[in-house]
């Protein structure tokens, strides 16, 4: 059976979703992003900070001219353990099935858009599959959903 964590402090403009990824850090809090409103199909590009010992969820919000990534639900968000970096990968959004990656920097949260050699990796638009970090040095995904733009979901 699920517990439902009651929170003392919320953000106010945080909404019921689902399709949100987390990444554990140091200290006990958790960083979370992303995610759909289901009732409204809405997708979010929004980064939060949860405290359990204060049972807070803050927002974090992105400074100006800084790398911020598209809305996007079903993606994934992973952490390295032995270095402060995350990173979020795929996922899609109202615009179509995305294909990329960010590097997080845990210390000072900027997202860093990653460069795919696209000669050395087929990497399709994807959502729904699992990411990994491999030896602590290759960010391995695999499995779900590969998206193609402009076809059914049936089709794929």
């Amino acid at each position: 059976m699920q517990q439902e964590i009651q929170l003392e402090k919320r953000d106010d403009d945080f909404s019921e979703r689902n399709a949100m990824q987390a990444v554990p850090l140091e200290d006990g809090k958790v960083l979370l992003f992303g995610g759909q409103d289901s009732q409204e199909e809405k997708q979010y590009n929004q980064l939060y900070l949860y405290d359990a010992a204060e049972k807070a969820l803050t927002r974090i919000h992105f400074m100006e001219n800084k790398v911020i990534p598209p809305k996007r639900n079903s993606h994934t968000f992973t952490r390295m353990m032995h270095a402060p970096k995350a990173y979020l990968a795929c996922g899609a959004n109202s615009d179509g099935p995305l294909k990329d990656i960010y590097e997080v920097d845990l210390q000072t949260l900027d997202f860093k858009k990653m460069v795919l050699d696209e000669s050395e990796m087929l990497l399709p638009a994807t959502e729904m599959h699992s990411a990994h970090i491999y030896k602590e040095e290759e960010l391995l995904l695999v499995g779900g959903r590969a998206l193609e733009a402009g076809k059914k979901i049936e089709e794929i």
